[in-house]
């Protein structure tokens, strides 16, 4: 590239590229998506850079008795927020709810990643997966001709794409549960850029995922994360989830980094 190019570049708008890894429940609502990570046993969330790994707080599972008092919300600014529905590459590989439903309170989960509505949605890492309804009133979408019945792959990852981002990411702890010891309220990574790329852009991922370092064989992790996260959508509690335990169906994926495994429980897309 020639120092005349390499400026153009470095001047254009910059793109940010948000990867969300794990089970998590994406709730379009007020204009921006809010990301529940659920209250699951043993697990644990991180804000990755290609510079930055930065434990994100939570509740932890189980829950009081009395339940928790107030739970702990982030929020991520920079990138310009698309009005009305983002675009959605794949569609087909989303679980996705269309129903209205208003916010979640952050006490029924581990934390809450409130973030602008993306350009483009990419679902990331499908799984084949059956879902059944057994008298629910809230439904995801179907395949064609089994309307009780979701037999398909599924995305267990979603890729938030924003086509402008001014400045950099910034991620802030806006509300967390009352302690002596209040954390720190800034957790923006020092930097977000994407190295080695060009065009230059920022590149973050939210991982949700167990402490445990030993294959999910029989998913039953991600079978526990599922149920958890029905408990955030309203006459969800009469679905049931089925994974393929087979030897000679897809096996869970195993990944690099210090916590290689994911429990293969897909994201689950909320638009009213």
């Amino acid at each position: 590239m020639t120092p005349k190019s390499r400026k153009q570049s470095e001047d254009s708008p910059k793109r940010l590229v948000l990867d969300l890894i794990g089970p998590f429940v994406v709730h379009f609502t007020g204009g921006m998506a809010r990301i529940h990570a659920p209250l699951c046993l043993d697990h644990h969330g991180n804000i990755q850079t290609d510079n930055d790994d930065i434990g994100v707080y939570g509740l932890i599972a189980p829950a009081p008795q009395a339940g928790y008092p107030e739970g702990f919300i982030y929020r991520m600014t920079g990138p310009t927020p698309k009005a009305g529905k983002c675009d959605c590459v794949t569609p087909e590989r989303l679980l996705t709810i269309t129903m209205k439903l208003s916010a979640r309170p952050a006490t029924n989960c581990h934390s809450v990643m409130e973030v602008p509505n993306p350009n483009t949605m990419v679902p990331l890492l499908p799984e084949p997966i059956w879902i059944h309804r057994n008298g629910s009133g809230a439904w995801v979408n179907a395949d064609p001709g089994t309307p009780d019945i979701v037999s398909s792959q599924r995305a267990r990852g979603l890729r938030f794409i924003y086509n402008d981002c001014p400045a950099q990411p910034n991620i802030k702890l806006m509300k967390q549960p009352k302690s002596p010891t209040p954390v720190k309220p800034d957790f923006t990574p020092e930097n977000c850029d994407a190295l080695g790329l060009n065009p230059a852009h920022y590149h973050i991922t939210l991982r949700f995922q167990s402490n445990g370092t030993s294959p999910d064989e029989h998913h039953e992790d991600a079978y526990n994360c599922f149920q958890e996260m029905r408990t955030l959508i309203p006459e969800a509690n009469m679905w049931r989830v089925d994974f393929d335990d087979s030897q000679t169906g897809i096996q869970p994926r195993v990944h690099g980094g210090p916590v290689p495994t994911d429990c293969g429980a897909a994201i689950l897309v909320v638009q009213g």
